[in-house]
């Protein structure tokens, strides 16, 4: 939140549902306080009992019908992608918005197949949900993935790694913002350039 990061997910792979409760129920006030989205991983019953503001679905967690049914329609609900399939199937279903990854090699999930850039431009060509782009990425090839124009990245060994990690954050805003900033700037010029030629 110091660094200002915008959306927050809680996740958390190895502790028992109470403890990822009781986690997120101190957490939440503390993020709405600061206007900080806040996503609980996984679990839509803990995010409907602590009033967050969505849930994020992986691949093999409770199908969206369901998760709607427990958190109505007002929540915010992600999904995970690791195929254009899977991404397209997301799309169909009632989310608001798309993780596509792994871009890269992570840590946090060494069993999932690298997607790679190739699949964000798939889907970014093919879906018009906002796109996060997920898995492995850090200070040193985030450039690449923001060519792609995701809407947003998800970080954690990076940030979460890092000595200073309010620092860390702060400065992966600024790239973030700057890379939006060109992007803006580059369409403005497409835009002229084609009402220029007719």
């Amino acid at each position: 939140m110091a660094g200002g990061a915008r959306l927050i997910q809680y996740r958390d792979k190895c502790s028992a549902p109470g403890a990822v409760y009781r986690a997120c129920r101190r957490l939440g006030p503390l993020l709405k306080k600061a206007g900080v989205l806040f996503i609980v991983n996984d679990y839509a019953d803990i995010a409907a009992a602590v009033g967050a503001d969505g849930v994020h679905l992986g691949v093999d967690d409770l199908p969206v019908g369901a998760c709607r049914r427990v958190v109505g329609d007002a929540m915010i609900v992600g999904r995970s992608s690791h195929s254009l399939e899977t991404a397209l199937e997301g799309a169909r279903a009632r989310i608001d918005y798309l993780a596509v990854g792994a871009m890269f090699p992570t840590g946090t999930k060494p069993e999932n197949v690298v997607a790679g850039l190739r699949l964000l431009r798939q889907v970014r060509a093919r879906v018009t949900l906002p796109l996060f782009a997920i898995g492995g990425i850090t200070s040193k090839n985030l450039d690449k993935v923001l060519e792609l124009r995701p809407d947003g990245v998800a970080m954690i060994s990076d940030v979460l790694n890092a000595p200073d990690i309010a620092g860390r954050v702060r400065a992966l805003v600024r790239r973030i913002r700057a890379a939006n900033r060109r992007i803006r700037a580059a369409n403005r010029r497409i835009r002229a350039a084609r009402r220029a030629g007719g």
